[in-house]
């Protein structure tokens, strides 16, 4: 399963709005569901934003997908007796974890885009200055302005 470029990435905690990796760890967490492989080192690193294997990847997605099932907040289907073109080994799990794999890819491109095109500000006193200096060039070229009507008109 593609996962993305997140993969390759390592994401600093507290940098804005969060990559997948951030996100399924923090549904897993308020889920309760960190045992097994959910909870294992690989697991962590990819919460953490940290670079993690497809194929181990696609088993925490799974597990993740089957701890929902498991939960009933997404409830089981019988894939081959509702649709008879599907492969018969298919779970659910193994559909959510795709889903969710697919999810995160969007998720992580979008996040990539947001930060490539927006400007980090990291001193707010500097926006505090740039503002007062253009006000008070607002400030003076409506002084200016002001003055030379009130001369245009009194001639």
């Amino acid at each position: 399963m593609a996962m993305g470029k997140q993969s390759k990435r390592k994401r600093k905690a507290g940098s804005g709005v969060p990559y997948s990796g951030h996100v399924l760890g923090a549904v897993v967490d308020a889920l309760d569901v960190g045992g097994g492989v959910l909870g294992d080192k690989t697991a962590k690193r990819m919460f953490a934003g940290r670079s993690v294997n497809t194929t181990s990847k696609t088993e925490r997605l799974e597990a993740l997908g089957q701890e929902l099932v498991n939960l009933g907040i997404v409830p089981d289907v019988d894939w081959q007796a509702r649709e008879p073109g599907f492969r018969k080994d298919l779970e659910t799990y193994d559909v959510l974890g795709e889903a969710i794999g697919l999810m995160c890819e969007w998720w992580d491109e979008l996040m990539e885009r947001v930060q490539s095109e927006s400007v980090e500000v990291r001193d707010l006193s500097s926006v505090g200055r740039g503002f007062l200096r253009l006000m008070v060039v607002d400030v003076a070229l409506r002084m200016v302005s002001w003055a030379y009507l009130a001369d245009v008109l009194q001639a």
